[in-house]
């Protein structure tokens, strides 16, 4: 029997040991990126679904309180932040609450007014 006879059948049983050292972690910093790119597009997905309301919302704020879009991004940002509600969730209580649903709690409604008149007076 020929060396290479003998070494074949030995790699064939452990393809561990023709792998180089550092393919494993490339094999891992290629899963996390794979895992990191299906986050994002499960992250645009929900922007895509969630964003017509949340432009309705602005609508909303800008025509009941007469300011920009700017400003009634900046309340609903603020809003959100000083109640723990996710903005996307924030818009649709508002634009159901002006399409004549439930109306927003007061403390919500208490946040948002304020938000409104403090980011309508800045310049």
């Amino acid at each position: 029997m020929s060396t290479s006879a003998h070494i074949a059948p030995c790699a064939a049983r452990r393809p561990d040991r023709l792998r180089s050292p550092s393919a494993a972690p490339r094999g891992r910093a290629v899963e996390r990126e794979a895992i990191q790119q299906r986050e994002e597009i499960a992250q645009l997905r929900e922007a895509l679904v969630s964003r017509p309301v949340i432009d309705q919302a602005m609508g909303v704020l800008m025509v009941l309180n007469s300011v920009s879009d700017k400003t009634a991004w900046q309340a609903l940002v603020h809003v959100s932040q000083h109640t723990n509600i996710k903005i996307r969730s924030l818009a649709a209580q508002i634009v159901a609450a002006a399409s004549g649903g439930p109306a927003l709690s007061d403390s919500v409604r208490t946040v948002v007014s304020r938000a409104m008149v403090e980011y309508a007076e800045q310049p």
